[in-house]
């Protein structure tokens, strides 16, 4: 049996493969369960979509039971080359960028829509909330030309002591 957070995660990245299957999101994705968004990219133009555990907390629910708020940030990365990036400023142009921050909202807005009758995890799940921490992550734009955004899914599991 796995934890109560790894199998959230590994629903949420289900379920967002469900979403491009089902061509929800405006750009394609491959959702990865993994552990490490921090990492700097080495293939250029490969978006990564990256399933990660943020927290867990777990909270007395009774004598029998505890309540495992789990937090899973859903990672986009993106790594531009030089001739991606403007000649005079040497940044990566917002016609770049723009797309990959509306795949963050699109990503909140399915996730939410998709959650609201409970994540299919053991044990099942209930949607909390959706947010975007990191519409970008500054220094990957400016030091690796790497675009970083994240969301973060919280949901709430009821977990039986056995």
């Amino acid at each position: 049996m796995a934890a109560v957070v790894v199998s959230v995660a590994e629903k949420l990245k289900d379920l967002l493969q469900a979403g491009q299957d089902a061509e929800a999101f405006s750009t394609d994705i491959t959702p990865v369960r993994g552990y490490d968004t921090t990492e700097v990219l080495q293939d250029l133009d490969t978006l990564h979509c990256d399933v990660v555990i943020a927290a867990t907390t777990p909270e007395l629910r009774s004598r029998v039971g505890l309540d495992y708020l789990c937090e899973v940030d859903v990672a986009i990365r993106k790594k531009f080359g030089v001739a991606d990036a403007d000649a005079d400023t040497g940044r990566v142009p917002n016609t770049s960028i723009d797309p990959l921050v509306l795949l963050l909202e699109e990503i909140v807005e399915y996730v939410a829509a998709k959650s609201r009758r409970g994540l299919a995890s053991t044990p099942p799940a209930a949607w909390k909330s959706a947010v975007i921490p990191v519409p970008f992550h500054p220094e990957h734009l400016q030091e690796h030309r790497q675009f970083t955004g994240v969301v973060r899914v919280t949901y709430e599991a009821q977990k039986t002591a056995s």
